[in-house]
């Protein structure tokens, strides 16, 4: 069965969910940052992916929690998929380059679904994100606003209306880059709905760090010369 027209293919880091990211202080708390959004995609009648770089078991505890109220998601396209998608498509150079580029989702999604480049929007919070997925041929993107202000019980999170980002996805006459309008949530109005444990890392996530450290030192060399 095919995919609707269009699909969300909805990162999970920043854009619907936040957690187990050192980087803003909220290791391991999967926090999410939409109460409502279980329903709110139920009621859209939009086939939703999860597309993240997190590893396959961090993206499975996520997954199983936000379809814990019952939402079930088409797809969740982890670290691994994109890894072992850019082995099948022959796109070693993109991951020297590039790392896990989300782009490589594509020629997954194609194999799985049949899915087209242009019925897929990416729903992201960073923009190198977006450009390569424009760059592979989708048409429309949504870039997210997150950010992380403050601390303890005064945290607060930058985050958006997931109601403004579906209505746009409705309108057909709708292209190209869409800015939802920032909104501000507190931390004790998101509530925490899952925790990720500490794990050892896998041979993939070995194997990544690895590409990761010679695409760095690649990058390096090309500016010396």
């Amino acid at each position: 069965m095919g995919l609707s027209r269009p699909c969300l293919l909805l990162d999970l880091d920043g854009a619907t969910i936040y957690g187990g990211n050192p980087r803003d202080g909220l290791r391991g708390n999967v926090t999410l940052l939409h109460p409502n959004l279980p329903q709110l995609l139920a009621d859209s009648d939009l086939d939703v992916i999860l597309l993240t770089h997190r590893s396959a078991a961090q993206a499975a505890t996520i997954r199983s929690a936000l379809e814990g109220s019952g939402y079930r998601f088409r797809d969740c396209v982890c670290a691994q998929d994109l890894f072992y998608s850019g082995l099948r498509s022959f796109r070693l150079g993109l991951l020297l380059r590039r790392g896990l580029s989300k782009s490589l989702a594509l020629p997954h999604l194609k194999r799985r679904f049949g899915a087209v480049p242009s019925d897929l929007v990416l729903l992201d919070d960073r923009e190198e994100n977006l450009q390569e997925m424009h760059k592979a041929g989708c048409a429309r993107s949504v870039l997210a606003p997150f950010d992380v202000q403050g601390e303890g019980d005064s945290r607060r999170f930058q985050t958006y209306e997931m109601a403004a980002v579906l209505a746009w996805l409705k309108d057909a006459s709708a292209t190209g880059r869409f800015r939802p309008e920032p909104v501000y949530r507190s931390a004790t109005s998101c509530p925490v709905i899952a925790e990720i444990a500490a794990q050892e890392p896998s041979l993939l996530e070995t194997l990544r760090y690895r590409i990761n450290r010679l695409r760095k030192q690649l990058k390096r060399k090309r500016a010396t010369s």
